[in-house]
């Protein structure tokens, strides 16, 4: 008999960005294809997979900025992102608190998440 798991995967980016977003959704999709049930917790971007959990997802940050006018007013925002973020706080638990998980995987979650 097997067992199904209901897997959290989190990842700052859910679309195919470099090496380790391909490593995030092949592991997904190897999850998915041994009955695994899997939702995606990432920042909320245009170039995303499309996703029903999307509602969920924190608000994009982005640390290329286009001058130091803007590295200036962005710096405080930034470096409490970079800490810890009551936003991703809040959307993790509204999330956890209408999903159930077995296990939850962090992929690449620093600075952004």
């Amino acid at each position: 008999m097997k067992y199904r798991l209901k897997i959290l995967m989190i990842n700052k980016y859910y679309f195919i960005k470099g090496g380790s977003e391909r490593c995030f959704f092949d592991l997904k999709a190897l999850l998915e294809s041994k009955g695994h049930e899997v939702i995606p917790f990432a920042m909320a971007d245009d170039q995303n997979v499309e996703s029903k959990y999307d509602s969920y997802f924190v608000d994009s940050i982005n640390y290329d900025f286009d001058s130091k006018l803007n590295r200036l007013l962005s710096a405080p925002k930034v470096f409490g992102r970079m800490t810890y973020s009551l936003h991703a706080k809040r959307k993790i638990e509204e999330l956890l608190s209408k999903e159930k998980f077995d296990v939850a995987h962090l992929h690449m979650i620093e600075h952004q998440i």
